[in-house]
C-alpha cells in the first residue's frame, strides 16, 4: 500500500492591496467602493495609510466615506481625512486623498488576511483613474518603508517594512504617450538655396516622461540639418 501523499495549498504572498483591483466605469452619481486589504501579514496592531487618485482625478472619482475594518480590536483613530477634511489631516493630504490611521487601544492585533478599511467614492465622470497608495512625492508608493506614508505597525509599534503595496484601476486609464506637432514654415515661400524654419513641438500625454528621438526625412530637392 502506497503512503498517502500530503495535501499542499498555496499561500498568498504578503501584500497590502486595494480591491477590487479593477472596477469598471460607473454611471455618474453611483457609489463605488474599494477595500484596503492586508494579505498574509504578521500580527498588526495599527496602520497609517494614504490612498490617492492623483492631482486631477477627483473630477473622475470623489472619495466620500471611510469605514474601518473590524479585525484589529478597539481601534483608536488618529487620522480620518478625506479631501483635506476631517481629523488628523497633514501637509501630505489634499483633494482626492484618503488618509486613515488607527491603533488598537487594548494592544490587540490581527494577522493573516483581513480588511483594514473601506473607502466609499462617488462616480463623477470618465474615462478612469488609478487608485494608489500615495508616496511622499505624490507619486505611488509601491512598498512600505520607514518615513513613507504607508505603514503597518506590529505589536511592538515598529513599522513592518518591505510589504508590497498594490494599486487598483477604476475605468480605463490612459497609457503614457506623446504627440508631435509642427508649426508653419517661415517664410511661407522659399527660393532655391534659401532656408526656412518650422517649430516642432513634442508634448507629453498621460504623464509620459521618456526620451523622444526625431529624425529628418525631407522631400526630394530639400535638405534638413540634424534635429537636436
Amino acid at each position: 500500500m502506497s503512503p498517502a501523499i500530503p495535501k499542499a495549498h498555496a499561500v498568498a504572498p504578503t501584500a497590502v492591496s486595494i480591491k477590487p483591483s479593477v472596477v469598471p466605469l460607473a454611471a455618474a452619481g453611483a457609489a463605488v467602493t474599494f477595500q484596503v486589504n492586508a494579505t498574509n501579514v504578521v500580527s498588526t496592531s495599527g496602520i497609517d495609510i494614504s490612498v490617492s487618485l492623483g492631482a486631477t482625478a477627483q473630477s473622475i472619482l470623489n472619495p466620500a466615506t471611510v469605514t474601518l475594518g473590524t479585525a484589529i480590536p478597539s481601534p483608536f483613530t488618529t487620522s480620518s481625512c478625506i479631501n483635506l477634511v476631517g481629523t488628523g489631516c497633514d501637509s501630505n493630504d489634499g483633494p482626492g486623498v484618503v488618509h486613515v490611521a488607527y491603533a488598537s487601544l487594548t494592544g490587540g492585533s490581527a494577522a493573516g488576511n483581513f480588511t483594514l478599511f473601506s473607502i466609499g467614492y462617488t462616480a463623477v465622470a470618465g474615462p478612469g483613474t488609478s487608485v494608489f497608495f500615495k508616496g511622499t512625492t505624490g507619486n505611488p508608493e509601491t512598498v512600505t518603508i520607514n518615513n513613507g506614508l504607508n505603514s503597518l505597525f506590529d505589536t511592538s509599534g515598529f513599522n513592518e517594512t518591505g510589504i508590497p503595496l498594490q494599486p487598483a484601476t477604476y475605468g480605463s486609464v490612459a497609457q503614457p504617450d506623446f504627440s508631435v506637432s509642427t508649426g508653419a514654415v517661415s517664410p511661407a515661400s522659399i527660393l532655391a538655396t534659401n532656408s526656412g524654419t518650422s517649430t516642432i513641438t513634442v508634448s507629453s500625454l498621460a504623464g509620459f516622461s521618456g526620451a523622444v528621438a526625431l529624425t529628418s526625412n525631407p522631400s526630394l530637392g530639400l535638405s534638413c540639418p540634424a534635429i537636436p
